[in-house]
């Protein structure tokens, strides 16, 4: 494949993976009895916590955790109702983003974003001899200090995204922070020349990479460990290191099992030799053709004059004169049949190993294409070698 037709295949070929290294979360919606949540609410603030930050927010349903449950978690102790719903789902959910909503009328809602941190506010516990409703404040009053919260804003359907936005960058900026989910990914480059190619990272299989650039989104940031494998190749491991907001880079190169690189690189270059070697033996036959052209030996009185014809390997007219014509042109393999059959035999693998893809295994192919050209250019040589 020629180098134009690699740039194309390789800009063709650039695709993009979503890690999605993304920390589960759940997403309450509080409303006045009776009331739905607003669809274009709930995607706007899904898409505005995946833009800027590592939180997955997810509805109960998505979560894992009894919706119902969650509906009866009203009065004094609704943070740790929450809590503790979280906690029971099906797996681990590190937050809970609230979205308390008040409608007031003209299509405008009264919104406050609350965010909790499960982990700490499992931490919270009622002081020794604390029992009952004196104890549930408690836990309640320590879970709302170790939460972040907005001030309540009254939007419409088109502020929606200005709120959430502005909401995550200050008011719950700090939380986020701590908590290591605030635009927490980085991103891999990684360029490839050989295509299906298993991707594994730190162990575990992420894609299949096409040949060209492949571009991962969503990497947490750390020392993280690439391998790259595909059957009849080398496996390669490369350890990279990934930077919050970063594009780390990697190419890779994958030799085929079995195969010989080295191999297609002494067939190359031999064939350029063998190639110039012919063409260097074609010039010399011409010239020496002309030369004995001029020399001729009668063999009698009656008979023409008669050239010695092309030159050969082993010709000599040290005998001559002589009336023998069979010594005239001596046996030998004539130097044209050799320069043709030498030339197109190095050409044949030189543009055969840059032309034909590497298959994985030895440059059979390669090699027989020039033999082929080779046997093919000699004999074309000698039946037009009239002398």
């Amino acid at each position: 494949m020629s180098p134009a037709l690699l740039v194309l295949a390789a800009i063709a070929s650039s695709a993009r993976v979503g890690l999605a290294e993304r920390t589960p979360a759940l997403m309450v919606v509080a409303l006045p009895k009776g009331a739905a949540p607003s669809t274009d609410l709930v995607r706007v603030a899904d898409a505005t916590f995946r833009a800027k930050t590592g939180l997955d927010v997810r509805p109960p349903a998505q979560a894992g955790v009894d919706a119902e449950r969650l509906a009866r978690c009203d009065g004094p102790a609704r943070l740790a109702c929450w809590v503790d719903a979280a906690r029971s789902g099906r797996e681990r959910l590190a937050a809970i983003v609230a979205i308390t909503v008040l409608p007031v009328g003209d299509g405008r809602d009264r919104l406050q974003l609350t965010l909790i941190d499960t982990e700490r506010a499992a931490q919270c516990r009622a002081g020794p001899g604390v029992e009952g409703r004196e104890a549930r404040e408690a836990i309640e009053d320590c879970i709302w200090s170790r939460s972040a919260r907005t001030q309540p804003t009254v939007v419409d359907a088109t502020g929606l995204p200005t709120f959430f936005e502005g909401s995550i960058d200050h008011e719950l900026a700090p939380l986020l922070n701590a908590m290591n989910e605030l635009a927490p990914f980085g991103r891999i480059e990684i360029t490839i020349e050989t295509p299906q190619v298993e991707l594994w990272i730190d162990g575990t299989l992420r894609s299949t990479l096409a040949a060209g650039t492949t571009r991962v989104e969503e990497v947490r940031p750390g020392r993280r460990v690439l391998a790259f494998r595909r059957p009849g190749f080398t496996a390669e491991t490369r350890p990279i290191h990934v930077e919050r907001s970063r594009t780390a880079t990697a190419a890779i190169t994958l030799l085929p099992l079995g195969a010989s690189p080295v191999a297609r690189r002494v067939l190359t270059y031999s064939g350029l030799t063998a190639a110039a070697i012919g063409v260097s033996l074609g010039v010399y036959a011409i010239v020496r053709a002309n030369a004995v052209d001029d020399a001729c030996l009668a063999a009698d009185e009656d008979a023409p004059c008669t050239p010695l014809g092309a030159p050969r390997f082993g010709l000599s007219t040290g005998d001559l004169p002589s009336s023998d014509r069979d010594a005239v042109n001596p046996g030998g393999i004539s130097i044209p049949v050799v320069a043709a059959g030498i030339g197109l035999m190095g050409a044949g693998w030189a543009i055969a190993t840059w032309w034909l893809d590497d298959d994985g295994g030895f440059p059979w192919v390669e090699l027989l294409t020039g033999v082929g050209a080779g046997v093919a250019g000699a004999t074309a040589a000698a039946v037009l070698d009239s002398r």
